[in-house]
């Protein structure tokens, strides 16, 4: 009977094993369960010297008339280097503390949770109207350096996804000007974890053909996805997942279709 037992913890610890070692590919998005991660939730004093509530608060107090959130995170499992403290506490009386993903600890906690899960990976958000000021530079650039890293560490897979909305007339070059940063200095398709399709890099652009975004013209957009595509030099040149408009809907937020070139 004590040989069956072992043997039987032997072969469950085996299953057990052989579940958490499912590792996505990153050479096709093909049924891939991502997620979009936009990274954007900051504390005033997580090092990145914006000084701000990021997107918790708007840059208010940290309190629960200024919240721009419907639900409090379980914060039981966060390490307490990435948490700070708002003006609130729980019912017992301790401060209630939420993080900030410009901290590398948060966003490790975050892909440890999507390998347990099998979960594949992320689009890595960039709001071209943040990344356009120091500060949110700073910040979102931290986070993909956080994103790289995990995503590394627990073989999940990610790539870019752009924001255009309110960017203006200079989104087209400005975009681009961040991709060839995100190549050259940050080293992104360089990576283990960076997710290629169609033997490129994969790169989503969100927001092209919204009414809210008619800055973005078809000729633009025909002459992004060319350099892309072909134009770029090589090292640049991706695979694009772009978003269209659905007849009658405003917008994608609801009931949504994506392409890819």
């Amino acid at each position: 009977m004590k040989s069956i037992t072992i043997i039987s913890l032997f072969v469950l610890a085996s299953l057990n094993a052989m579940a958490q070692k499912y590792v996505p590919t990153t050479n096709t998005l093909n049924k891939k369960v991502m997620f979009g991660y936009q990274g954007w939730h900051a504390t005033p004093n997580d090092g990145s010297n914006n000084g701000v509530w990021r997107h918790w608060f708007g840059g208010r107090q940290p309190e629960a008339k200024n919240a721009n959130f419907d639900l409090w995170p379980d914060m039981r499992e966060y390490p307490a280097d990435v948490l700070e403290a708002t003006s609130m506490t729980y019912p017992d009386g301790s401060p209630a503390k939420l993080y900030s993903a410009y901290k590398y600890g948060a966003v490790d906690l975050h892909f440890k949770w999507m390998m347990e899960h099998d979960l594949d990976g992320v689009f890595q958000q960039r709001f071209v109207t943040d990344i356009k000021g120091r500060g949110g530079a700073r910040h979102f650039n931290q986070v993909v350096r956080n994103v790289k890293q995990a995503s590394e560490k627990y073989k999940r897979v990610y790539c870019i996804m752009y924001d255009i909305s309110g960017a203006g007339p200079t989104w087209k070059q400005d975009l681009m000007k961040d991709w060839m940063f995100l190549v050259d200095s940050l080293q992104v398709t360089k990576g283990s974890s960076y997710l290629h399709h169609k033997g490129k890099p994969l790169l989503s652009i969100w927001g092209l053909g919204f009414d809210h975004t008619q800055f973005a013209t078809v000729a633009q957009s025909d002459s992004l996805l060319d350099w892309f595509h072909k134009n770029a030099p090589k090292k640049y040149q991706a695979t694009i997942m772009g978003a269209l408009m659905i007849p009658g809907k405003r917008t994608l937020r609801t009931g949504k279709r994506y392409t890819i070139k």
